[in-house]
């Protein structure tokens, strides 16, 4: 194996050690990584339709369109939700990315999720959003199964 991303396969062990940390009470960590499931869930559907891989085989890191900027869908949550919708001729299947991206339900409940929740005190993360963002890594991660299903994965 190498060193080469695995967004769908980082979706799951996010969102499933999340839930142990959940049981645990352990809801600001397993708010982070419910929020990194949720991304790469999205991620890993946006590989699937044709986005540009990277030299990690993650989204890539130039701009197709102008090559002296960084892709813009090679971002965290939740600006990577914000802008899927509006980069259509960035996702060479789009359609077919619309019809997963449909899966789920409320992506703006990740609104309040950051990357750098992972730096902040406790008591600075909004915590009462934690089921909010469970509920959508687990809507990602059936999206993914249905793209299993369906041979895009």
């Amino acid at each position: 194996m190498g060193n080469e991303v695995n967004y769908a396969a980082a979706a799951r062990r996010h969102l499933n050690d999340g839930r142990l940390l959940l049981g645990q009470g352990r809801r600001a960590n397993a708010g982070q990584l419910f929020g990194f499931s949720v991304e790469c869930g999205i991620k890993a559907v946006l590989i699937a339709c044709g986005v540009a891989r990277g030299s990690d085989g993650g989204v890539a890191e130039k701009n197709p369109l102008d090559q002296k900027k960084g892709h813009p869908l090679r971002t965290h949550m939740p600006i990577l939700s914000s802008r899927v919708p509006t980069f259509g001729n960035l996702i060479p299947d789009g359609p077919k990315a619309t019809s997963y991206f449909a899966m789920l339900a409320r992506p703006g409940d990740m609104d309040d999720w950051r990357v750098d929740h992972r730096y902040w005190d406790e008591s600075s993360i909004p915590l009462d959003s934690v089921a909010r963002w469970e509920c959508l890594a687990v809507e990602a991660n059936a999206m993914l199964d249905q793209a299993r299903l369906d041979g895009v994965l």
